[in-house]
């Protein structure tokens, strides 16, 4: 297992071991289940401790799985651009970016860079998808 392998697993157990105790902690704190207002606030507390912070590291995770995802395949293809990576992916294939793409590798063979886009577009689309929004750069 990688290194990047072995931190997205304990993060991935940090995770479930804070969904588990968010189903925990109502018996472990009885005072949770009276309705005085230091027992509905500790239950608020326990509750955004727990189940809250769990699903929002689920969340990031979703997002570092597809970010890694995502430059792994860019690395992978270095035929194309960062930008043309992107174009690709968001776009698919269409002969106006064909066309485009063409221009900078004029002794690329159409049917070629054409066959290179549609792999790159479909792979690019099987990706887990981003909840984050990318900053142009």
């Amino acid at each position: 297992m990688s290194t990047t392998e072995a931190l997205l697993a304990r993060l991935q157990a940090i995770t479930d071991e804070l969904q588990h105790c968010s189903h925990a902690y109502p018996e472990l704190f009885p005072a949770c289940n009276t309705e005085t207002p230091e027992g509905i606030a500790l239950d608020n507390l326990l509750l955004a401790a727990t189940h809250e912070t769990a699903s929002q590291l689920s969340f990031l995770l979703q997002d570092i799985h597809g970010l890694h995802a995502r430059l792994a395949l860019m690395a992978a293809r270095p035929q194309f651009t960062r930008h043309e990576q992107v174009m690709i992916g968001e776009q698919g294939w269409s002969l106006p970016l064909l066309q485009v793409l063409h221009q900078s590798r004029p002794t690329q063979a159409l049917d070629e860079l054409s066959q290179q886009v549609k792999a790159f577009h479909a792979t690019w689309q099987a990706l887990p998808k981003l909840r984050l929004t990318l900053d142009a750069a």
